[in-house]
């Protein structure tokens, strides 16, 4: 029931920009997809979590890399779920415990991201980089900002992967949050 926090000690989200591994989300979502497929999750290791809690909150100091790239993965297959006529858990609970409030900007963006959760599950080429641009809630300022622009990656490697797996792509909204 605490709030996952990104603190402002944390540097920014850079998975989806990393030039010296530019296949790491790929290999992260390949490797969560292969356990998630051989139904094997209660051997998988995650890494190290670090996090220290204060008034309700868990304030992330090591793992916020995979933490925010498996809150993206989370939404795009409650997303693709719902598009398939699976009932998930509403989106915006799991974006009530996971804040960027320290960058306002990714808050904002994650808020507006989540919260047009409807036009995503009717059309999920809108998780397609270019397209997610386009949006009228998108503004010009978070083309300049380092996080946004690798959660925008990583959404579209998360779509283009879901897309060249097709049924082989056995990952689930609740596999993820459990």
């Amino acid at each position: 029931n605490d709030k996952l926090v990104v603190p402002e000690i944390q540097r920014d989200y850079v998975w989806g920009a990393n030039k010296s591994n530019p296949d790491i989300v790929s290999n992260f979502v390949l490797d969560l997809n292969e356990k998630a497929k051989n139904k094997n999750n209660e051997n998988f290791q995650l890494g190290f979590l670090y996090s220290y809690g204060h008034g309700g909150e868990l304030h992330l100091i090591d793992g916020q890399q995979r933490m925010t790239t498996l809150v993206l993965l989370a939404f795009f297959c409650a997303c693709k779920e719902k598009k398939e006529g699976v009932e998930t858990q509403n989106i915006m609970d799991m974006v009530g415990h996971f804040s960027y409030r320290a960058r306002i900007d990714t808050e904002n963006f994650m808020h507006s991201l989540f919260s047009h959760e409807d036009e995503f599950v009717k059309d999920l080429s809108l998780f397609s980089a270019s397209k997610l641009k386009d949006n009228t809630w998108f503004r010009a300022k978070y083309n300049q900002d380092t996080t946004i622009v690798s959660m925008v990656r990583s959404l579209n490697t998360i779509y283009e992967l879901s897309r060249s797996l097709g049924s082989g792509f056995c990952l689930t909204f609740t596999w993820i949050i459990e």
